[in-house]
Formats: structure tokens, sequence, C-alpha cells
């Protein structure tokens, strides 16, 4: 975790190639880690970056796949949309289904990243996520907010009523 308001890798690369690890998954950051990526690669570790933020130039030592970045249409997909979609693909790749069961937290993520419901697809999945809620915390946040909420978890009562207490702890720190 970071100890602050931060996105990527900077923070955390010498932690990475002190433990074994071999692959890096980035989600919802590391397009602008050009540096660290470089260096994580020289250490023999691969890194792939779920990201939907623009990028200065081009990262040659990760796998980035990134919305902002290529011809996929929706540019008003969150990180957790371009996160949910790499799931998707190894669920077509295995022959599973286990993207399906967080399209709640993907309609979250959209939501508490005030991403643009004028897509048709952002929109379609938030609004097919949030018709179906399955996550625990999640569950127990629309409970506690309920009254505020009038028994309605769409668009603007996630806005208002969840998504403030999600980004509160996120950009927390220490």
């Amino acid at each position: 975790m970071h100890q602050g308001k931060q996105h990527g890798l900077a923070d955390h690369v010498d932690e990475i190639i002190k433990n074994n690890y071999k692959l890096i998954i980035v989600p919802d950051a590391g397009s602008n880690d050009i540096i660290e990526c470089a260096k994580l690669r020289s250490y023999g570790k691969a890194v792939i970056v779920l990201d939907h933020h623009l990028c200065d130039e081009e990262n040659p030592d990760a796998i980035v796949i990134n919305n902002q970045l290529c011809e996929y249409s929706n540019k008003a997909f969150s990180g957790a949309g371009v996160v949910w979609q790499f799931c998707r693909y190894i669920d077509k790749l295995l022959k599973t289904s286990y993207a399906e069961d967080y399209l709640d937290l993907v309609a979250l993520g959209n939501c508490a990243d005030m991403m643009s419901m004028t897509s048709i697809e952002t929109k379609h999945i938030v609004n097919k996520g949030f018709h179906n809620v399955k996550n625990p915390f999640f569950v127990f946040l629309s409970e506690k907010n309920n009254y505020s909420m009038k028994n309605k978890i769409n668009h603007t009562s996630v806005a208002f009523y969840i998504a403030p207490y999600l980004n509160a702890i996120c950009r927390s720190g220490t």
C-alpha cells in the first residue's frame, strides 16, 4: 500500500525486487512508470500494466493495456473497467466465467473514479453491476447508507454515499 495519494510502482520497486516475484500486475496505474518497469525487467521481472491514465511515452519494458493508448472506443472506462476486460479475456482463454462475479466492483470503480456515464458501455456495465451487488464490503456499505440511498443502488446514490468513504480511505495514507 502507498503511504500517500499516489499511483504506480515508484515506492515499491525495491520491495518487488527483494521478493521473488516473477510477474507484477499493476492495476489502475503504471503507464508512466517507464524507469521502474525498466529496473524490474533488468531483474527478470515481467510487468503487465492495466490502466486508463494518459501516458507521456511508450513503455517498452511492460505489457501495457490502456484504453487511452489504443483504438478501444471507450475512453470513459476506469482502471477497474480495464482490469475487468483483462479478466474477461483470461476467462475466455481458460473457458471460465469468474469476471462476471466482480461486475459490482467494476461499477463501483467506475462510479468512484467519476468516469463519464455518457459512454454506452460504461453506463451499461455500471447499471448491470449495481443490479447485482455481491461483494460483502459493498453490501455492508450499502446497508449502512440505506436510509440516505433510499433503498436504491445506482450511480447517484453510490457517488454520494459510498464513493466518498472509499476515496477517503484510499487517500488517507498513514
